[in-house]
């Protein structure tokens, strides 16, 4: 299972992908928030690691727009949106923001 969000840090925006049980995550800052976006990076991470049978997000309108779900079809991965997992996202996030600060931000940028 993988777990996904949008944040943001010093005025920009970063997508979140962590593996659950890992506890691998993976930054990239974008330029952009689409919902085209974030799926042509979550291509590239599941391209890279494998298809999770399930990904966990919040209810953003990245999420749930119909790009996302046609992806989440077409990749053959269940898409679930809770409430209750954005606390655990929201966590990691601080968290990560804390590994930023720390060691600094890669320049690679996804349009």
């Amino acid at each position: 299972m993988v777990v996904t969000d949008l944040f943001q840090w010093e005025q920009n925006n970063y997508l979140v992908v962590a593996d659950y049980y890992s506890r691998y995550i993976e930054v990239v800052k974008l330029e952009t928030t689409t919902s085209r976006t974030v799926v042509n990076h979550m291509k590239s991470v599941f391209t890279r690691h494998g298809i999770p049978s399930v990904v966990r997000s919040d209810n953003g309108p990245q999420y749930t727009a119909t790009e996302y779900k046609q992806f989440a079809q077409k990749w053959n991965f269940e898409h679930q949106t809770s409430n209750r997992e954005t606390l655990a996202i929201e966590r990691k996030t601080r968290w990560k923001r804390s590994v930023l600060k720390f060691v600094g931000v890669s320049q690679h940028t996804h349009r």
